[in-house]
């Protein structure tokens, strides 16, 4: 497939912009209106994207020159996707995570070669058992709370039912005295 003329146009002016058509290429475009912009805002995110994973990598070779620790940090996906200017979903998109997965994969296998990353060994490490049972101590503390919620829900309507009943028997007194009223008014009529 040839690359569409708009992003030849682009790439002329922009030599950092590169094209991979099994990245880049948008297949069954039915030659919309739109799908020539959609193919190069699809390119222009992809570009983006790289260069995010590029600028990464030479973070990590500059850390490793320099016998640092790396950080996870520098390569998780809100990080990429800060550098590439979108959403970490855009990111990890189905049509793109094969290729966004696999660069990740890459560089996290680059790290793990450095003996000086000890961090990110430790993070791919963690005990499945661990995550479940701070999961589980977060399900508690929010059930707790939803408890003492409930709790006191049912007292304030307990209280509001209360009032409600109050002001209905002053309701019923007031109803009798207006009623005495009015037969005593009628028997002052009649005579």
């Amino acid at each position: 497939m040839a690359i569409p003329k708009e992003i030849l146009d682009k790439m002329s002016s922009d030599k950092s912009m590169d094209w991979v058509e099994e990245h880049d290429l948008i297949p069954n475009l039915n030659k919309m209106p739109y799908d020539v912009v959609n193919q190069l805002n699809w390119w222009e995110m992809n570009c983006r994207i790289r260069k995010a994973f590029n600028t990464i990598q030479k973070e990590i070779k500059k850390e490793m020159e320099q016998k640092k620790n790396i950080s996870p940090r520098l390569i998780s996906w809100v990080r990429i996707a800060k550098l590439a200017g979108c959403d970490r979903n855009t990111v990890k998109h189905p049509k793109r995570k094969f290729w966004t997965r696999k660069k990740r994969e890459e560089l996290i296998k680059e790290i793990k070669g450095n003996q000086g990353s000890k961090s990110i060994q430790k993070e791919n490490s963690i005990d499945v058992e661990e995550i479940l049972k701070i999961k589980l101590e977060k399900s508690k503390q929010e059930t707790a709370r939803w408890l003492i919620e409930s709790q006191d829900a049912k007292e304030k309507i307990k209280l509001l039912n209360q009032l409600i009943n109050r002001k209905q028997v002053l309701i019923n007194e007031k109803d009798r005295e207006i009623n005495e009223l009015r037969r005593r008014l009628k028997e002052m009529m009649q005579v």
